[in-house]
C-alpha cells in the first residue's frame, strides 16, 4: 500500500496497513468541465516532487504547496488531525500496472476498514453552520452525487470514523452524528452505519438493495465495488462487462449460505394457489406452454440477477434457518447446465381452467415480515422443455395470470413465439405462515439443474443489442395502422453495395 507524507508530500510504501496510522480520501472523481477534472494521478504527483527535487534547495517550495488542490487541501486537513500518513484512490495506486490495480481494487474495502480518519470531501455540498440545513428536503447534502456512485457504498460502511467535508473543506458531521439523516437518503438502517451490527448479520439481498441506485462508469465495478460488503475477491476483468456480477454472485454462492441470493425480481402472493405433494413428473409445462406453445422467454428466468437494481424490492428479505426448510445442508454445484442443487418442491395447481399457473414451487429459506404477518418466500419454477420425465432442468418464474389477459398478445397462428410479459412474469410466491408449514409437509427434496445466467452467446447479444441493431421499426406517430423503418447508416452503406438506395422519409413513404 502506498501511502502519501502530509507533512513532505513523499510516498511511503507499507506491508500491512493495520500497522499505521493513516486517512483516507473518500471522494466522487471529477467529470469533464468540473473544478478539479482531470483528478491527478500517481504519475502527476511524481512528476511534481521530481520537479521540486530538481530545484536550488534555498528557492524552491515545498511539494505540498505544488499539489492539485483536491490532494493539497486532503493532506492538510490529515495534518490538521494529526495524521502523519494519507491515502487517496486516484493519485496513490498505479493504474497503469494492471497487478497493481487489481490488488488494490481486492484490497479498497480492507483499506478503508484499517484507516484512523475516512475523509469524504463533497465537491458538490456548500459550507453549512448547522444539521437542519443538512437534513431539508432537497438539500444539497442529500442530492450529492457522492451517495450515488457505487464505489462509495464501501467507503460509507467500512471506516469507523467517518467525516464529511464541505467544498471548501469545513466539516459538516460525521457518520455518526447524521446517522438518522444517512439513513434516510440511502435506506442502509443506522445500526450498520454506526456499526453497532456487522455487515455479515445483514441477507445477501439486503445489502444487494443498497447498490440498487447507485451508478459506476465501467460496468464491471458495479460487481468489484461490492467485492468488501460480502466478504468475497475475484479476479478483475476489465471488458467483460456485466458478467462480472455473475461472477460475484457465484463466488457469493460458494462463500455465504444464504439463498436470498435467489430473492430478487417479481413475487406474487397468489391465493388462488393450491398446493400437494409431487408426483414423479412434478416438472410440468404451463397453459400458455403446453395448449397454447408459447415460448415464455425472460431475463429474470435465470437464478443470478443481472444487476444490484433487481434486488430494489427485496431489502426486507431475510435468511430463515435452513434446518426449517430442508433435513440437510443445502450445497450448489456450477455445471455447464446450470446450478445443481437439491430444493423441496411443492406441487401447484388451480381450480380456475382459465388462469395460467405454475406446476410446482421450491421453498427457500427466506423469510419477511409484511404488516405484521411473518411470510415465506418459494421459488417458482418451469421446465426448460417440454421433455421434462425425470430430467429436472429448470427455469425460474412464469406467467401467472388469467389467460385472456395473455391471448391479447399472442399470435394464434404462430407455431411459437418469445413471449415476456414482464409486468406478470413472476418469480416467486410469498406464503403464509400456515401455507409455508402445509407445504413443509407436503414437499419433497428434488435434484434439480437451472441456469444461473444466459449462455455467453446470448449475454453477448443482449450486451451489444445497440450496436448489431440494423433494422428496427417504430408505431408511426399519429398513424396507427402503420410504422416506421428505420435504417443505420451501417446498414445504408451495406444496401448501397448490394444497389439499393434509400430516401429521406415523408409522409408518402408510410405503410
Amino acid at each position: 500500500m502506498r501511502l502519501i507524507h502530509t507533512s513532505t508530500g513523499r510516498f511511503q510504501t507499507i506491508e500491512d496497513p493495520r500497522s499505521v496510522r493513516y486517512a483516507v480520501l473518500s471522494h466522487v472523481w471529477a467529470k469533464e468541465n468540473d473544478r478539479f477534472f482531470p483528478e491527478p494521478s500517481l504519475q502527476d504527483v511524481q512528476d511534481i516532487q521530481a520537479e521540486h527535487d530538481a530545484e536550488p534547495h534555498d528557492t524552491r517550495t515545498s511539494i505540498i504547496s505544488r499539489l492539485p488542490e483536491k490532494v493539497r487541501r486532503f493532506c492538510e486537513t490529515a495534518a490538521k488531525y494529526h495524521f502523519e500518513l494519507a491515502w487517496g484512490d486516484s493519485f496513490c495506486i498505479d493504474t497503469t500496472s494492471s497487478s497493481e490495480l487489481s490488488e488494490a481494487i481486492n484490497s479498497m474495502f480492507d483499506w478503508y476498514r484499517y484507516a484512523r480518519l475516512c475523509c469524504v470531501y463533497l465537491s458538490d455540498v456548500t459550507p453549512s453552520s448547522n444539521t437542519a440545513d443538512l437534513d431539508r428536503p432537497g438539500s444539497l447534502f442529500r442530492t450529492s452525487r457522492w451517495f450515488k456512485r457505487g464505489w462509495t457504498l464501501q467507503e460509507l460502511l467500512a471506516p469507523t470514523s467517518l467525516f464529511f467535508f464541505s467544498a471548501e473543506w469545513t466539516v459538516l458531521g460525521s457518520k455518526h452524528t447524521l446517522a438518522p439523516l444517512i439513513e434516510q437518503i440511502t435506506g442502509i438502517p443506522l445500526d450498520f452505519l454506526t456499526l453497532q451490527r456487522s455487515l455479515e448479520t445483514s441477507s445477501v439481498a439486503c445489502r444487494m438493495s443498497w447498490a440498487k441506485d447507485r451508478e459506476t462508469t465501467r460496468e464491471e465495478d458495479e460487481a468489484y465495488s461490492l467485492m468488501g460488503i460480502f466478504g468475497v475477491k475475484i479476479v478483475t476483468a476489465y471488458g467483460e462487462g456485466r458478467y462480472a456480477f455473475i461472477r460475484l454472485q457465484e463466488e457469493i454462492l460458494r462463500t455465504i449460505p444464504d439463498q436470498t441470493i435467489f430473492a430478487w425480481g417479481l413475487s406474487t402472493s397468489n391465493p388462488r394457489f393450491l398446493f400437494d405433494r409431487p408426483e414423479e413428473h412434478w416438472l410440468q409445462p404451463d397453459m400458455l406452454q403446453n395448449l397454447f406453445k408459447v415460448k415464455v422467454s425472460s431475463s429474470s428466468q435465470y437464478l443470478f440477477a443481472s444487476s444490484p437494481r433487481d434486488f430494489r424490492h427485496s431489502s426486507h428479505i431475510v435468511t430463515a434457518p435452513w434446518s426449517d426448510v430442508l433435513a440437510v445442508r443445502p450445497t450448489y454445484t456450477i455445471t455447464p447446465y446450470g446450478i445443481r442443487t437439491r430444493l423441496p418442491v411443492v406441487a401447484v395447481h388451480v381450480e380456475d381452467p382459465q388462469m395460467n399457473a405454475p406446476s410446482s414451487i421450491a421453498l427457500l429459506a427466506c423469510r419477511a415480515v409484511n404488516q405484521g404477518e411473518e411470510q415465506y418466500l418459494a421459488l417458482i419454477l418451469r421446465p426448460q422443455h417440454s421433455r421434462t420425465r425425470k430430467l429436472f432442468d429448470c427455469f425460474v418464474g412464469t406467467n401467472v395470470g388469467m389467460l385472456k389477459d395473455f391471448m391479447r398478445s399472442i399470435d394464434l397462428n404462430a407455431s411459437a413465439m418469445d413471449s415476456t410479459f414482464a409486468e406478470q412474469y413472476y418469480r416467486t410466491v410469498w406464503l403464509s405462515k400456515s401455507q409455508w408449514e402445509a407445504c413443509s409437509v407436503l414437499s419433497q427434496v428434488a435434484e434439480v439443474y437451472i441456469p444461473h445466467r444466459p449462455a455467453l452467446a446470448v449475454y453477448n447479444m443482449q450486451r451489444d443489442a445497440d450496436s448489431h441493431a440494423i433494422l428496427y421499426s417504430l408505431p408511426a406517430h399519429n398513424h396507427p395502422d402503420g410504422f416506421e423503418l428505420r435504417v443505420s447508416k451501417a446498414s445504408e452503406d451495406l444496401l448501397a453495395m448490394s444497389g439499393y438506395r434509400t430516401t429521406p422519409f415523408t409522409d408518402s413513404h408510410r405503410l
